[in-house]
């Protein structure tokens, strides 16, 4: 599903969960969708669901692409936060080659160039991406966008124009207005 390379700590996203929802149970997993967050004097006591309240220690916001979308707050109070950040998707386009059968890795680590990046993973796929485009909330894999990524992995890693494209996936990623992480406590309410 995912793993580190030496020297570069990282996993895939399926990998990480496994992680935290096995054996140890850092996260609890609830089923609906997301409506807002409770407040119960003042402070942040949890989340509201379409399957109803779920109450919790502190309320980590992590909408992603949607957070403009949706209310940080229920029970009539003001639906946003002063210092909402205004978040808009930008999609992302990645591209999965597969390498034959014994074949030795095109690269053993991240390669990175100025139009993309190829990241090695297991069982002899290959990653290539990305694009960073303003297309709202449609994810779906473009011609255009798997024609320029294929053309800066083989910029990258020349062989790479010989293998087969095994998959391919875009994901949206959060952009705040002003180009950085959104990250820290609320200013509004305790604990967000």
């Amino acid at each position: 599903a995912g793993g580190a390379g030496p020297g570069e700590h990282l996993a895939g996203p399926v990998a990480a969960l496994e992680l935290i929802t096995g054996d140890g149970l850092l996260l609890e997993l609830a089923e609906g969708e997301a409506r807002g967050v409770l407040v119960k004097g003042g402070r942040a006591a949890g989340v509201v669901t379409s399957e109803g309240e779920l109450e919790a220690g502190a309320v980590v916001f992590a909408a992603g692409a949607w957070n403009s979308w949706l209310h940080k707050f229920s029970g009539g109070e003001n639906p946003y936060l002063t210092d909402d950040p205004q978040v808009e998707p930008v999609r992302g386009q990645i591209l999965c080659y597969q390498q034959p059968a014994g074949q030795a890795p095109l690269v053993r680590h991240v390669v990175y160039s100025p139009r993309g990046y190829v990241v090695p993973r297991r069982e002899g796929r290959l990653l290539a991406g990305s694009t960073t485009e303003h297309a709202g909330f449609v994810c779906q894999v473009t011609e255009e966008g798997a024609r320029t990524i294929a053309a800066n992995a083989a910029e990258i890693a020349p062989a790479v124009s010989s293998l087969e494209v095994a998959d391919s996936w875009a994901g949206l990623r959060p952009r705040a207005a002003d180009g950085l992480p959104v990250l820290g406590e609320s200013a509004d309410r305790e604990p967000v």
